[in-house]
């Protein structure tokens, strides 16, 4: 199978490793990246401002705590949220190295037909705390 994926070398794109066929389908074997998908990320830092907002309020819904804990699914009391928080500056650097390798492969002549939030990874954790 000739892929022209096997190509691309570029930092902000998750690398190429094999392919191959079944009867039925074609598969192509990719880097694994870990931290799910950008969209997951977007959603969650969603949900926690609709959370604090209504805690500010006073008004938490029952859906959002646990009752048992006392708390807010997924945030344990006194802990720091070890997770990329969707700051201006994370959103920058993201929406930087989505046009740089966008740019990357336009310059030679590939074009991706599907860029979503769900087609990328969020950045590491040192991402966030890096300075410019």
């Amino acid at each position: 199978m000739n892929v022209c994926v096997q190509h691309i070398s570029h930092p902000s794109i998750i690398a190429y490793l094999a392919a191959f066929s079944t009867p039925t389908h074609h598969a192509l074997v990719l880097e694994y990246v870990s931290g799910g998908e950008l969209f997951e990320l977007v959603v969650e830092q969603h949900r926690r401002i609709r959370v604090r907002a209504a805690r500010l309020e006073g008004v938490v819904r029952a859906r959002d705590v646990d009752v048992d804990a006392g708390g807010v699914e997924g945030e344990a009391e006194g802990e720091e949220e070890e997770e990329v928080q969707l700051t201006e500056e994370v959103v920058r650097r993201i929406w930087g190295e989505l046009c740089r390798a966008v740019a990357w492969m336009h310059g030679v002549g590939l074009v991706h037909r599907d860029i979503k939030l769900e087609s990328a990874s969020p950045p590491s954790i040192s991402l966030s705390r890096q300075t410019k």
